[in-house]
């Protein structure tokens, strides 16, 4: 299948007019949002507007839900169901949309054993993939760069106790401690991963909490190779400014017209 790129709405932040015309003038299939810095607003009206926007903006879409005040793997139960009930509300707003997924975190910030419950996580996350499901709505968890969900063994568990899928994040595994170890690369977490991953987070390493662009393909080239062969297509170039974006579409672009001809290079530059 092609491979679809994606782009954040980061760069552009709110300026919805903006945003649309660039991604349509780059060629790009779609926006990822970043709720983290949009949460849902609770008037009906309002809501209802800012969704109208989004859709304007790109047809075809990707959710990542905000984090940094949610954690269903909490081991408090109350914050635990808390976070829990607000991602169904994200799942609710986001479903009509017919959003390819939603993405969450799970144990972000390196969440410490003893604030974390393995079993409450299992729930949690097994709950919120049924609730997806059940409105049509793919949910998907990602590898982080510290924590439970940056070492491989426990996010494969993790994956195969809840039938979760998965947005794998190359800069998140680049910069983990498994990959830093020497321990193992990207793609061979991708490997393992196999057909549980539906979409992408593209971009060279996260370091210092920040994403940085590849400036080839040296540390980003097998991981998007064993993406191609596991049939992930949905490739979100997860840079927060444009000429980050910028520098980073260029090496994929590299990428896709080596691996699948010049005619699926979308839009090197402005498409005419």
């Amino acid at each position: 299948m092609p491979t679809r790129l994606i782009m954040s709405h980061q760069p552009w932040g709110r300026d919805f007019h903006r945003l649309g015309a660039y991604r349509a003038e780059y060629g790009y299939h779609g926006v990822e949002w970043a709720m983290e810095g949009m949460r849902l607003p609770i008037a009906h009206a309002r809501l209802q507007r800012m969704l109208a926007q989004m859709r304007a903006v790109a047809p075809h879409a990707s959710y990542h839900a905000p984090y940094s005040d949610i954690e269903i793997a909490h081991r408090d139960p109350a914050i635990g169901q808390a976070s829990l009930d607000a991602l169904k509300r994200y799942v609710d707003a986001i479903a009509p949309m017919g959003a390819h997924h939603l993405n969450c975190h799970v144990g972000s910030f390196g969440l410490g054993p003893d604030e974390r419950s393995w079993d409450r996580m299992v729930d949690n996350v097994r709950e919120i993939a049924a609730y997806g499901e059940a409105r049509g709505l793919i949910v998907t968890i990602e590898n982080l760069q510290e924590g439970l969900s940056s070492e491989p063994d426990l996010f494969c568990r993790l994956v195969t106790e809840t039938s979760i899928r998965v947005t794998f994040d190359i800069g998140h595994a680049n910069g983990s401690d498994w990959v830093c170890s020497g321990r193992g690369t990207a793609a061979e977490f991708i490997r393992r991963l196999g057909g549980c991953i539906v979409a992408a987070h593209v971009y060279e390493i996260e370091a210092g909490d920040a994403h940085h662009a590849p400036r080839d393909l040296s540390r980003i080239g097998a991981a998007l190779r064993e993406l191609s062969r596991v049939g992930c297509d949905w490739w979100v170039l997860e840079l927060p400014r444009l000429d980050l974006l910028e520098a980073t579409r260029n090496v994929v672009d590299r990428f896709v017209a080596e691996q699948e001809g010049p005619q699926r290079l979308l839009g090197h530059g402005r498409v005419g």
